[in-house]
Parts: structure tokens; sequence; C-alpha cells
């Protein structure tokens, strides 16, 4: 019955501007930090958080809903990670197609020299 009468939206750059980001920057920093510190607690709301932004994400710009809680397990992080870099790399796929400037650098020196020497 939602469906009836809720518009989906449907993903546009618009919509979509920034958002690779937040969840490159952020939510994959906030999930590698917290796997370093081993903290349980820190890796299951790092992990929370995530899924959080992504199904935002989803609603908001109408992109698919991915679910990696599913691989939450406190005793193996880096299989939760790994699930989280395929949903951002399918979403960056996502943000190209429609037309989003997704820019990307292999050094931090070419971060730097872009930044710094426009």
């Amino acid at each position: 019955m939602r469906e009836k009468y809720i518009h989906k939206p449907v993903p546009t750059s618009d919509n979509l501007a920034g958002t690779y980001e937040m969840l490159l920057g952020s939510c994959l920093a906030k999930v590698s930090a917290s796997i370093v510190s081993s903290d349980k607690s820190y890796i299951f709301h790092a992990a929370r958080s995530a899924q959080v932004v992504l199904n935002e994400i989803a609603e908001n710009s109408g992109t698919y809903a991915y679910d990696v809680m599913q691989y939450y397990d406190a005793d193996n992080p880096e299989k939760f990670k790994a699930e989280l870099v395929k949903a951002i790399n399918q979403h960056l796929i996502v943000c190209e197609s429609v037309g989003c400037k997704i820019l990307q650098f292999e050094t931090f020196d070419a971060l730097y020299d872009y930044c710094m020497n426009p």
C-alpha cells in the first residue's frame, strides 16, 4: 500500500552528490578504525552507523538498499568490512551512471597536489 501513495525517488546526480564520499570517508574510515582498536562495542556501533547511512541513501535517492549488517560478526569484523567495500563500490557505479563527478586519488601526494596546486 505504501508504494501506491509514496513516490519513490529516482537516483540523480543531485540526490547522490556527496554520498560516495560520505560512505568512503566517514563510514569506511570508522569501520576500519574500529577494527584496528579491537573494541567489539566500537566495531558494532561503526557497523550499525554505516548501515544507517546506506539505508538513508537508499530511501532518499532511490538506490538499492544494501543490507551489510547481515555480514556483521563481532569475531570476524573483516568480513563485514569486505562487504561494506563491495556495497561502496556498487554505489560508486550508480553514482557514475547518473553523472556524479567523483574525484579519486591513488596517493596522498596526488590529493595534496590537486588541493594545493589548482
